[in-house]
Order: C-alpha cells, then structure tokens, then sequence
C-alpha cells in the first residue's frame, strides 16, 4: 500500500552515509561500542539489537505511568536511576546495530529505517520521562519542549533526504544531548525532580539583572535547559538548512522546493498546538501524557514517511498526514463550549487510537515489502554470512 514496485526496485540504489564530527563519540564512546559489538552473537539481527534498546525506554515510560500517571508527583528516586541506565544502554544499543549490520554482513536498507523508527518514537518517550525528571510537569512546557524535540529529529531527516548522509555535527542529539538527558535523570535520582525548581541566579549565586524580562529574571533550572534546547534547536535549523543549500546547489537545484518539504511538519504542529490550546483544560492539564503520545506518533509517522522516501529514491512528501489530521480539523471547527469533558476525554483516547493504528499499520506494511523484495527476515538472520562475497554489501558506505 505505501511501496510501489518501482519504490521496491529503487532499493537496489540506496547507499549508507554518514559524517560524525563529535570528538566525544570518536574518542570515547567508539571505542566502547567496538568492545560492547563483540559481546553480542553474531548470531543476533542489527534491528533485534536496536528494538531491545528501545524496549529499556519503553519499560522507563511504563515506570511513569505507575508512579505518576498525569506527570502531578514524582517518581521514587530509585526510578530516576533506572532511566538514566536505560537511556545509556538504548544510546549504546543504537550505536552499535550498524557495527552489528556489518560484522554480521547483514547491512540493508530496512536497517536505517528501522533504526530511525525507533529512534523517531524514542524522542517522545524520552521528553515524557525528561519532564518528570526536572518536574516540568503537566504544563505548556511540556508541550513545547516536545515540539522542539521533535523538530530537531524531523531536520535531521529533512537535511539526510536531501543531502544523502546522516550528519552529526560536533554537538549533536544523538551523542551530547542523549547524555545531558542522562544528567538530568541522575541528577533528579540523587537530589529529586524538585532541585531543578531553584532559581537559576540564586544558583550561580548572582543577582538577576534589572533590565531582563520575567522569563529572564525569574527563570529556574529546568528554563535554562529549555531555553539551551532552543539554542540547540535553532543552531540544528542553521546547519541543516546550509547543509541542504550546498547539496541542492551542487546538484544545480533550487532550494524552494527543498525548504517547502519542512510545511508538513510545522503545518501538523500548529494544528495539534490549537487543538491543545483550545482544549487547554482537558488537554494540558489532565490528559498531557497520551496527547502527547498521539503528538508524537503524528510525528513518527512523517519522519517515517521521509525515510522511506530516502531509501527507495522516492518524492519527498510534501503533504501532512491528513488522514490523521482531519477529524483534529474538524474538531478545531466546533466552539469549545459545545463540548463536554468526557467528549474532550474521549476524542483524545480516540486520536490515541487512531494514530496508534495508522502508524502501526504502515510499520507493518512496508517492513513486509522490503523484506519480502530483499529476502530477508527483521529480528532474525535469514541468510548468516559464510565465507565469499556478503550479498547486502551494495547497501554499505562506510561512515566518514
């Protein structure tokens, strides 16, 4: 339903690129994900390897929902402890499935799109977490830093569509900000989520200048570290917007209809940014976590679709997921008023429902296309490597 013949046949065109520029992951972390590689069965699929990573992030929002459903409390500290192992294993778990893919020769297409699938739904499941871990709690910030959260991670795809590699810049998500998260749960293990509700100058043991606005003067810890996302966040615009120039440029292209692939994206978040706003009550303050979750399977959903239009040489898709949209829209249509809570309640879970089973439902769709057209299995090894030439080696450029 989503791959063509001819999107299947483009397969056989796809090569791996990737430029990582963190001295933090080419000095101190390559090293140990070489040594941590070799504890693995070369017996063990990449993606079985990249899913288990994502199952400890899974298990860390199961936590959440048991100890504080509605994001109004904290969490043992114990808890915040196991989040912060469990983000340093997924990272390292990610890390290692293409050194995995490789070892194994077992490098393919499905590998980065699983990978970025993952890693798509593992960037909502981490802001849930992140928010309990410096008590933003049910608020607007939470929201916020969601929709900059996964801003960030659509612009890397957006920038990797049109440039053909995977850049990592010296600072990147992927490496310094995935430990900065680690930070943040150690941090609320040992002190509590509540540490992070001190005001920012009276930390640094400074006066608040006169001259600021509020937002500056009576900002808190967990403010500096958004408003230090958002920095990140408009740096990552930057980069990738000169990034894509300079390939459209060599390819003597113009860069308009390049920037017009970012109108799907901000086109959804606007749209579920009102709905949020116009049913604040219900929303932000009550049912925060599963909006958040229908936000971010949205979300997934269209990093998904990028992908996929990447690997099998496909248009970029410039239209929003509409068929997830619309009853959103149309509900944006009818006074606030004339809604009842339990009719706010409901529409959520439904929206839940929905997302949950369009976004699954192309999972399954396209995992099924491409490994039925390449031969292959997902979580298992079809065709273990012998000796001689490795048939999934075309599907290999190695990393600069």
């Amino acid at each position: 339903m989503y791959l063509s013949r001819q999107n299947l046949e483009n397969l056989r065109l796809y090569k791996y690129s990737s430029i990582d520029k963190s001295p933090v992951s080419k000095y101190i972390l390559k090293p140990y994900w070489s040594w941590l590689v070799t504890l693995f069965p070369r017996s063990m699929a990449p993606n079985l390897i990249t899913l288990s990573g994502l199952g400890f992030v899974v298990f860390n929002v199961a936590q959440l929902l048991y100890y504080a459903p509605a994001l109004d409390r904290p969490c043992p500290p114990w808890v915040y402890l196991c989040w912060a192992i469990s983000l340093w294993l997924y990272q390292s778990f990610d890390s290692i499935d293409g050194m995995q893919a490789r070892r194994t020769g077992q490098s393919s297409p499905l590998g980065e799109m699983f990978d970025h699938g993952c890693d798509a739904l593992n960037t909502t499941l981490e802001v849930l977490l992140t928010c309990s871990s410096i008590n933003l709690g049910k608020s607007w910030w939470a929201l916020i830093s969601q929709f900059a959260t996964v801003a960030n991670f659509y612009l890397t795809t957006w920038e990797e569509y049109h440039t053909g590699t995977l850049y990592l810049s010296f600072f990147s998500g992927p490496v310094e900000g995935i430990l900065i998260v680690i930070g943040l749960h150690t941090t609320a293990w040992l002190y509590g989520p509540a540490f992070w509700d001190t005001p920012f100058w009276s930390f640094l043991g400074l006066a608040a200048p006169s001259w600021a606005p509020f937002w500056i003067t009576g900002m808190q810890l967990k403010h500096a570290f958004l408003y230090f996302g958002a920095v990140g966040l408009m740096a990552n615009i930057v980069s990738a917007s000169v990034n894509v120039g300079r390939a459209r440029r060599k390819q003597n292209l113009p860069l308009g209809p390049a920037l017009a692939g970012l109108v799907p994206f901000f086109t959804t978040a606007i749209i579920t940014l009102a709905f949020a706003y116009q049913h604040e009550k219900v929303v932000v303050t009550e049912l925060v976590i599963p909006y958040m979750l229908v936000c971010g399977i949205v979300a997934a959903y269209q990093v998904g679709l990028v992908i996929t239009a990447h690997v099998t040489h496909a248009p970029f898709p410039v239209l929003p997921p509409l068929a997830l949209l619309l009853p959103m829209i149309i509900a944006l249509l009818v006074p606030p008023p004339k809604w009842s809570t339990a009719n706010e309640r409901a529409f959520v879970w439904s929206m839940l429902g929905l997302v949950t089973g369009v976004y699954g439902s192309f999972v399954i769709d396209v995992i099924t296309d491409i490994t039925t057209y390449l031969d292959i299995w997902c979580l298992t090894i079809k065709h273990p490597q012998h000796e001689g030439p490795r048939p999934l080696d075309k599907f290999v450029k190695k990393a600069q």
